[in-house]
């Protein structure tokens, strides 16, 4: 018995191949805008009422304390093995709440607030303030609602974003902010415990009855979730835009922030940063600085640089170099110390500290010193 392939009427075999295989690779680059939901801890503990490290804190249904502030900081090898990238769209977060305890019934006046910044800093005692103002300053306010509702079962729950955040590489801080002042009575129906694992030196915490308050170090950090978009690959040349310091001048040994005036777009971009005395000299490479952010400090005044590469295209671009200069290098110099107003005060010349041994005063020391 003979067969014979059949054909779609007016296409030949070759055409109707060709067309599948368009409508796949379509499909492929669709699937790059898909939102993926992706977890970071895995929250061994159950947590306790009246924690610290949030990302809210109530210890019972009556407590006083009801504003709460919480900064966390994620480094880029986290989000990286969690799969964010840089170029993903951050679109909205959950924190795990592992009792049954939430907002009173009528408690339609609560807020939460929560930031996020891209960011070069590494886990440490000091990578944030104790000033939740002051850390969340230039971060993006992603997600402000005045009438949270904190369901009453255990679970995550999900904050959707107003305005989606584009992680850019690096770190990510994330700040929440709890405000439930503005109801009478118990604005919660018990205290609330969060799902979290043991960490240090990455998130900073407080509260308190009244909206100032001063943040400390914690030891847990509450289970995530984040859902994303990933980026498309990059293509072509990389265009990082203009090199950005956070001070045109430093003192000797001073910490301060490289960063790019423009992310390249696209995912599979890799970053070097490069220095030079003076702009003439070949640039070299920084050891080490491979993100889109860098701190670092300096003992004599120099310029700086990054290079773009696309891994796709094997193409790189060069952001326009900066000079970051120091405070008092000359030798020898003058500095003024009669505009100080009195002997007691903490405020002296740029890179000078006094020196003190209880109630002597020994001198003062410059930063170059």
């Amino acid at each position: 018995m003979n067969s014979q392939k059949t054909q779609p009427p007016g296409r030949t075999w070759r055409s109707w191949r060709m067309r599948a295989s368009a409508e796949l690779v379509a499909l492929s680059i669709a699937l790059v805008g898909w939102s993926q939901t992706v977890t970071i801890g895995a929250g061994v503990n159950a947590g306790t009422t009246g924690s610290n490290a949030g990302p809210i804190y109530r210890s019972s249904a009556g407590s006083a304390f009801d504003f709460s502030q919480q900064v966390y900081l994620y480094t880029a090898t986290e989000l990286a093995t969690a799969g964010i990238l840089p170029g993903s769209t951050i679109t909205s977060l959950a924190w795990n709440k592992s009792n049954t305890f939430g907002t009173t019934a009528t408690n339609t006046v609560s807020i939460w607030r929560v930031y996020m910044k891209n960011s070069a800093a590494t886990p440490g005692a000091t990578w944030s303030s104790t000033s939740f103002p002051t850390q969340v300053s230039g971060a993006t306010l992603v997600y402000n609602n005045t009438a949270q509702v904190i369901p009453l079962v255990a679970g995550y729950i999900t904050l959707t974003f107003g305005t989606p955040f584009v992680y850019t590489g690096g770190a990510l801080e994330i700040g929440s902010d709890w405000d439930c002042s503005l109801f009478a009575g118990n604005p919660a129906t018990g205290g609330f415990a969060w799902r979290s694992d043991p960490l240090t030196n990455q998130v900073f915490g407080g509260s308190n009855s009244i909206a100032t308050m001063t943040m400390a170090l914690q030891t847990v950090r509450p289970q995530i979730e984040l859902t994303y978009v990933a980026p498309a690959p990059c293509s072509g040349t990389p265009s990082p835009g203009s090199t950005v310091a956070s001070a045109a001048s430093v003192c000797p040994g001073a910490n301060f922030t490289l960063s790019l005036s423009t992310t390249p777009a696209g995912s599979g971009v890799t970053y070097q940063w490069q220095t030079s005395p003076d702009n003439i000299a070949p640039y070299t490479d920084i050891s080490g600085a491979t993100s889109g952010a860098l701190v670092t400090n300096q003992s004599a005044a120099a310029y700086y640089q990054c290079v773009a590469t696309c891994t796709n295209s094997g193409f790189s671009g060069t952001s326009t170099p900066v000079q970051v200069n120091l405070i008092g290098t000359s030798l020898p110099w003058n500095e003024n110390f009669d505009a100080l107003g009195s002997i007691g005060t903490a405020s002296f010349p740029s890179c000078w500290w006094r020196l003190d041994h209880g109630q002597r005063r020994l001198g003062y020391l410059h930063r170059s010193s």
